[in-house]
C-alpha cells in the first residue's frame, strides 16, 4: 500500500490520473461484493471500468512505446472480461483470443525490458522451475477436458507461462510485477479448472481478487520502474 501512495504522489500523477485509479479500484470492489448477485443491468459495466482505467491511466502517464504496449494488455484484457461476463451468448472463445493478445502485448513489452547481458540468480532460477513445472501440471491434468480447444487452450497456456517467465526474466529492484504475473496465472488457472475440470466451491471470489490484484501490481508495479527510471 506503501509503495502505491508513494507513485501517487508522484508529480507525473495529476488529479485526473489519481481518479482513474480510485475509479478502477472501486469499481473492482463493486464488482466483487456483488459477484453473487449478478447478472444485473451495468454489473458488465462494471466490471469492465476496472481494467478500461487502469489502461487509460497507464497510456495518460507513461507516453511512451512501453505505455503504449502495457496500457494495449490492459485493453485486451478489458475485452476479455466483457467476453466472459455477458450472459446468454457463447463468447468464451472470443475472451480467450483477447486475453491471448493480451498476453503477447505483455511479453513483448517484457521482452523490450529484459537485461543484457541476461544474468540468472538463484530466486529467479526457483520462481522459473516453479512456473514451468505448475504450468505442465495444469496441463497434464486439464487436457482430457479441453476436448475440441485442445490447441488453443495449448497456445494459451504456452503464451502466459511465457507472460510469466518474461516477468521473472527482468530482473526488477522490487517483485511487484512478477507477483502480479503469478496471480494472473492463478486466476487463469481457476477459470481453467472450473470450465474444463471440475467446480470449485467459492472461487469466483479467488479468481476476481487474483485476477485484479495480479493485473493492478503488473500496470502500477511497471510503472514504478519505468518512473523511477
Amino acid at each position: 500500500m506503501s509503495a502505491v501512495l508513494a507513485l501517487l504522489l508522484r508529480r507525473e500523477f495529476n488529479l485526473i490520473d489519481k481518479l482513474l485509479l480510485a475509479l478502477s479500484v472501486s469499481s473492482a470492489l463493486v464488482y466483487l461484493l456483488t459477484l453473487d448477485r449478478q447478472p444485473f443491468s451495468g454489473s458488465v459495466v462494471i466490471k469492465a471500468l476496472g481494467m478500461a482505467t487502469l489502461a487509460l491511466l497507464v497510456l495518460r502517464v507513461l507516453k511512451t512505446l512501453d505505455g503504449l504496449l502495457l496500457s494495449a494488455a490492459l485493453l485486451f484484457s478489458c475485452i476479455g472480461d466483457v467476453m466472459l461476463a455477458v450472459r446468454g451468448a457463447n463468447l468464451f472463445l472470443y475472451g480467450l483470443l483477447a486475453f491471448l493478445l493480451a498476453h503477447i502485448f505483455y511479453i513483448w513489452l517484457f521482452a523490450r525490458n529484459l537485461q543484457r547481458p541476461l544474468r540468472l540468480h538463484s530466486e529467479q532460477k526457483i520462481v522459473l522451475l516453479g512456473i514451468l513445472l505448475f504450468s505442465a501440471a495444469m496441463t497434464w491434468w486439464l487436457w482430457d477436458g479441453f476436448g475440441a480447444l485442445k490447441l488453443l487452450a495449448l497456445i494459451y497456456l504456452c503464451a502466459i507461462t511465457l507472460m510469466c517467465v518474461m516477468a521473472t526474466l527482468m530482473n526488477l529492484p522490487k517483485r511487484a510485477v512478477v507477483i502480479g504475473a503469478l496471480l494472473f496465472l492463478l486466476s487463469d488457472s481457476l477459470i481453467a479448472a472450473n470450465k474444463f475440470k471440475t467446480t470449485i466451491p467459492l472461487s469466483h471470489y479467488a479468481i476476481w481478487i487474483s485476477y485484479y490484484v495480479g493485473q493492478g501490481l503488473l500496470a502500477l508495479g511497471f510503472l514504478r520502474e519505468k518512473l523511477r527510471a
